[in-house]
């Protein structure tokens, strides 16, 4: 029983970290037509410029403890 957890739970993080993670590819998508850098490092919110003041009323901002990642 173990091994069958096991088996499944490497094939599920095999395919996170090679396919990506869905929502996170989606924000990819959508935030690459968004002006603004300097940008979030993991999802690409804009933090600067237009694109960031639109996402930033949505709740994508800069993180206070890394300001390279955003806080949602």
């Amino acid at each position: 029983m173990p091994n069958e957890i096991d088996s499944a739970t490497d094939d599920r993080w095999r395919q996170l970290l090679i396919e990506g993670h869905r929502p996170i590819r989606f924000l990819h998508a959508v935030f690459r037509y968004l002006p603004g850098p300097p940008r979030c490092k993991l999802c690409h919110n804009p933090f600067g410029g237009i694109g960031g003041k639109l996402v930033g009323f949505i709740g994508f901002k800069p993180s206070r403890k890394n300001p390279l990642l955003c806080t949602a």
